[in-house]
């Protein structure tokens, strides 16, 4: 009995022993540990329980012990182990307290002081021009750096200057201009944040008086010049002009364009071949302001915008520069030295009011290619035609001219103004349209006119090299001449008055008709 006690309790030794060599992890070790305590503890127990009462072997017990129903009173060795290993819960490790930062103050950011803005810049390329009427101009200007706005001051005959208004573009319309005064403006740049808050910039004066002078005699080559600049910056974009070339005397050739330079249909109006004839120069340049100031207004029932909006006139209004020069002021006003000593060798050289040539003693109104005839006549002061046709440069210069028009636009007609006898010259032998179409023009210029025919002008002369020839025949262009004034060249100031009334309208009411041609 004792034997089978020994084999119990050393079969759960064995059991304690076989779980505590199960763990292989942290846990199961921490497991297996207990369970080996637990079962070596029984393991002692249930020994002790199975030892003898008396150590008398020959003694026998009296009754046999009944179990006892509290469970504590069972041995330990009669427990079976279970089979799963006891789970022994985990200790739970607590997180060291973290320190709370303390937070560290930021420092106020400081103020960055404001960079100081700039005083604004001055404007620059003031212009002044008309605007759609005469009692209002249009200043315009280039921006000023860092300026805000405009302040206008205008200023008007040397009196104090005067607040007119403030813009943000770079255009300013001032109404309430007066005829016959002149202006100028103050534009002052201003920025509102700068230390130094202007900056200001004068305008050149602006006159509102007429530009071109009729009221003399002597109208010349550098008073013409200065005239197309000024009408150029008084009207703007109605009027444009360009260099087609040079004189003899490096004299500049004008050709001033009213209208729309890109029309598809032109008017060609050339004035002054024949130097002496002045007054022309200063009709056509007359007329040329007389166009621009009432380019919006009725003229006899004409607005010049609606007709040269459509057909543009190109004006070459002085053909020979170096010769009205001499006419003026006599052979001594001529540049080169080269030219003065052969001109004054020529004949006529003693009467140079009456001279009609250019610079080279070339009569300019015989040198172009039709019926032309070599060095006809002796060079000097008139009618000697130049030694091969468009031998000088300011024929070339034409011929030039209207080859560019003709490549650009239709070229509908051609006026040319002579002096004197205030006689028309429409005639024209070819057949067809443009017979048909410089008779018209004729029978217009006389209606306004009042001029004569030209049958027996110089009856009996030859005609070479003639300009409204040379258009008519070989171009096959509509041509008339105008011959303005009633008494011999150079015409005195007195006649210009009757050769205005006469002649005003012409160019306008001409380009009229050929508009519709």
């Amino acid at each position: 009995m004792k034997r089978i006690r020994w084999n119990k309790a050393l079969c759960i030794l064995l059991c304690a022993t076989l779980v505590c060599s199960e763990g292989v992890t942290g846990q199961a070790a921490v497991s297996k540990n207990s369970q080996c305590t637990v079962s070596t503890k029984a393991f002692v127990k249930a020994s002790a329980d199975t030892e003898e009462p008396s150590a008398d072997p020959k003694e026998t017990p009296t009754a046999t012990r009944e179990p006892s129903a509290d469970p504590t009173e069972t041995p330990a060795a009669t427990r079976e182990p279970s089979s799963e290993p006891v789970e022994t819960p985990i200790p739970t490790v607590e997180p060291e307290p973290t320190e709370t930062p303390i937070p560290t103050l930021e420092p106020e950011p400081t103020e960055t002081p404001a960079v100081p803005i700039e005083r604004p810049g001055k404007v620059s390329n003031i212009k002044i021009c008309y605007g759609k009427n005469n009692s209002r101009l249009v200043i315009t200007w280039k921006e000023a750096k860092n300026a805000e706005k405009y302040l206008i001051y205008r200023q008007m005959n040397n009196k104090a200057f005067r607040y007119v208004g403030t813009t943000k573009n770079c255009r300013f319309d001032d109404k309430g201009i007066k005829a016959n005064k002149k202006y100028r403006y103050k534009i002052v740049s201003y920025q509102s944040e700068a230390i130094n808050k202007e900056n200001s910039k004068l305008s050149r004066w602006f006159s509102t008086k007429t530009i071109v002078n009729t009221k003399h005699q002597r109208y010349s080559y550098s008073e013409m010049s200065r005239d197309i600049h000024q009408l150029k910056a008084a009207y703007g974009d109605r009027v444009h002009y360009q260099v087609i070339g040079k004189s003899v005397d490096g004299r500049n050739l004008y050709d001033v364009i009213i209208g729309n330079p890109n029309a598809k249909k032109t008017l060609l109006v050339v004035s002054n071949l024949h130097a002496r004839e002045y007054m022309t120069v200063q009709l056509c340049m007359a007329q040329i302001e007389y166009y621009l100031k009432n380019y919006y207004r009725s003229i006899s029932g004409t607005v010049p915008v609606n007709v040269f909006e459509k057909i543009a006139v190109h004006y070459v209004p002085m053909a020979n520069p170096d010769g009205v020069t001499i006419s003026q002021y006599g052979i001594r006003a001529i540049r080169k030295a080269s030219l003065r000593k052969t001109l004054r060798k020529m004949p006529g050289a003693n009467r140079h009011r009456l001279w009609k040539a250019n610079a080279r003693g070339v009569d300019l109104n015989r040198n172009y290619p039709v019926s032309y005839r070599a060095r006809y006549q002796k060079r000097g002061s008139e009618g000697y035609t130049g030694t091969h046709a468009a031998s000088e440069p300011e024929t070339r210069a034409i011929l030039s001219l209207l080859r560019k028009i003709r490549k650009t636009s239709k070229l509908k007609g051609v006026v040319n103004y002579h002096a004197m006898g205030s006689i028309a010259f429409g005639g024209c032998s070819k057949r067809g349209n443009v017979r048909k179409v410089t008779a018209a023009m004729y029978r217009r210029a006389v209606a306004l006119t009042r001029y004569g025919s030209s049958a027996g002008y110089n009856a009996g002369k030859p005609s070479i090299g003639n300009f409204r020839e040379y258009v008519v025949y070989k171009k096959k262009i509509p041509s008339i001449t105008l011959e303005i004034g009633v008494r011999g060249c150079p015409l005195p100031s007195s006649q210009f008055p009757s050769a205005w009334r006469r002649n005003y309208r012409l160019v306008l009411e001409e380009a009229k008709l050929l508009r519709s041609k």
